[in-house]
Parts: C-alpha cells; structure tokens; sequence
C-alpha cells in the first residue's frame, strides 16, 4: 500500500511537485463536479409552513362548507384554489430562492479555482531556477 507522496507535505508544498496543467484540471474538475447541496430538510420545512398557511387562509371556506347551507363545491373549491395557489406559490419561490444559492455558490466556487490559478501561476514562474 504506497501511501500518497504530498499528503506529507505542508501548504503551498505541492505547488512545485504537481504540473500546473494537472492542477488546473483537477481544480475544473472540483468545481465542476461538485455535488449538489440537498436541502431536503429546507423543502419539507417551506412545505409545512405553506401547509399551515393555506389552512389558516382557507379555513373560512372549510367552515362554509361545514356548516353552511351554501353550496358544498363551491366552498371547498374555494379552499383549493387557496391551498394550490399558497402551496404553488411558496414552493415556486423555494425553488427560485434554492436556484440563487446555487448560482452564488457556483460563482464563488469558480472565483476560488481563478484565484488558485493565478497564485499558483504566480508561483511557478517566481520559484523557477535562473538559466
């Protein structure tokens, strides 16, 4: 079993053993292949709220229909058409909001690897021997 000869190294060490053309393409492959954040927990958490809200906003229509002599579709109707637009609504704006974090961390992720390049770019051509 050989063990990994710059996992030894300190900080900045293997800037000299590894060529830049492999960093750089380890580093687009880092950004590029990084896996995707899950907010699961976020989702189910904007599905619950809207949940309550659409019950708190149609809960008029519930009662109308409960106990009213008005007619029973068109009261639940109502309270569907307020569940669906609530729930449709948070869950377009969750999605939209989960996109921008994407993009930013994506952005962010692709500042890092240019600022990785340029420092090691710069590394290379200061540390090289005379001729």
């Amino acid at each position: 079993m050989a063990a990994d000869s710059t996992s030894t190294l300190p900080d900045g060490a293997a800037d000299g053993v590894v060529p830049t053309k492999l960093r750089q393409r380890a580093t687009a492959i880092q950004v590029i292949g990084a896996p995707e954040i899950d907010r699961s927990a976020q989702r189910q958490q904007r599905l619950g709220a809207s949940l309550l809200l659409a019950l708190a906003l149609g809960w008029d229509s519930l009662m109308v229909a409960a106990n009213s002599s008005a007619p029973f579709h068109l009261a639940i109707g109502r309270f569907l058409l307020i569940f669906a637009a609530t729930v449709g609504s948070i869950r377009a704006l969750g999605n939209m909001y989960d996109r921008y974090l994407d993009e930013t961390a994506l952005q962010h992720k692709l500042q890092e690897a240019a600022r990785r390049r340029t420092v090691a770019a710069t590394h290379l051509d200061t540390d090289q021997p005379a001729t």
